[in-house]
């Protein structure tokens, strides 16, 4: 069964992240941040996974430390980090887009750290996890997108949470160029299948 962790409003927050079968495992294993050695864990998970909003969620609700962008950040300030979570006894998360971030990291003492604490991956995303972020992108852009449509996307859109993304940017781009809300015709027009006939042009997001 599918699950919501946060609920949608018409217009949702950016902080706010879904949970489906996809990433429930990682949800768990955030909330549960008092089982971790040393109360430390590597999050790792690729561009648009929703990573930094669970971060966030999780430095909100254990009054952690969150680490964001740890590839992009000098492995010192990391370290420093990581000694601050210990000293103050605070669950610490730090974020990489992949494993190899971590594995090119040179200063021994934060590797062996991050390689003793708790790894947790954001995998691809599932049908039921693309078809809600297609939703929830979409509202967050100003556009109604009914399960109906979502659902349509879902079944053919790349697996992938960038991918996800991608093509909510450009459905925005072509409903403010034609001055229209989203149609299944323009659903169809965007995979490439103007001759998929098992839906109604005429289903406009704001429909039932």
């Amino acid at each position: 069964m599918s699950q919501i962790a946060l609920p949608l409003t018409s217009r949702p927050s950016s902080t706010d992240y879904l949970v489906t079968e996809a990433n429930a495992e990682v949800a768990h294993q955030l909330k549960n941040w008092a089982h971790w050695p040393y109360k430390g864990a590597v999050l790792f998970g690729s561009q648009a996974s929703g990573k930094t909003s669970m971060g966030q969620v999780f430095a909100r609700d254990s009054k952690g430390i969150l680490v964001d962008d740890a590839h992009l950040i000098e492995p010192a300030e990391i370290f420093h980090k990581w000694n601050q979570a210990q000293q103050e006894s605070r669950p610490i998360l730090i974020i990489f887009p992949d494993t190899v971030a971590l594995d090119a990291i040179a200063l021994p003492d934060l590797k062996s750290r991050l390689a003793a604490s708790q790894h947790i991956i954001i995998g691809q995303p599932d049908a039921a996890m693309i078809s809600a972020l297609f939703e929830k992108l979409g509202r967050m852009r100003g556009m109604d997108i009914t399960p109906r449509l979502a659902e349509y996307a879902a079944a053919r859109c790349e697996r992938s949470y960038q991918a996800v993304s991608d093509l909510v940017t450009e459905l925005d781009r072509i409903t403010l160029e034609q001055r229209k809300p989203v149609t299944m015709a323009m659903m169809r027009d965007l995979f490439g299948r103007t001759n998929d006939h098992d839906d109604d042009d005429s289903d406009q997001a704001g429909a039932a």
